[in-house]
């Protein structure tokens, strides 16, 4: 389609375990069923493995999602997949989030060092 790109980019130690603890949580809650199951919504992983006939609204949702699931700032353009075991995990992030190796620190946290 015209105006659409994939980017590939090596994601941080943050996003993965977020994406390994978002797949684990959909998996424990269930799928849609279908063969085609392998997409896990970051946002909503309660709401289980679902298949892209099926996936319309955790899609959705994320699209409109207008902060980075991780840190509230404001969001890349699209989504980001990673895959985790048997699932590619969708997220929303901002660019700092998406190569990060440590959390963020929290605003008003005490600095560490």
């Amino acid at each position: 389609m015209a105006g659409e790109r994939i980017t590939a980019v090596r994601l941080g130690a943050v996003i993965r375990a977020r994406a390994a603890a978002a797949a684990t949580e959909a998996h424990t809650s269930g799928s849609c069923g279908h063969p085609a199951a392998g997409l896990v919504s970051a946002l909503y992983p309660a709401a289980g493995v679902w298949c892209p006939d099926c996936g319309h609204d955790a899609v959705s949702d994320l699209l409109l999602t207008y902060g980075c699931l991780m840190c509230g700032h404001p969001a890349r353009a699209g989504l980001t997949q990673a895959r985790a075991g048997e699932v590619d995990v969708l997220l929303r992030t901002c660019g700092c989030c998406l190569t990060a190796d440590s959390p963020a620190p929290v605003p008003g946290s005490p600095d560490p060092t």
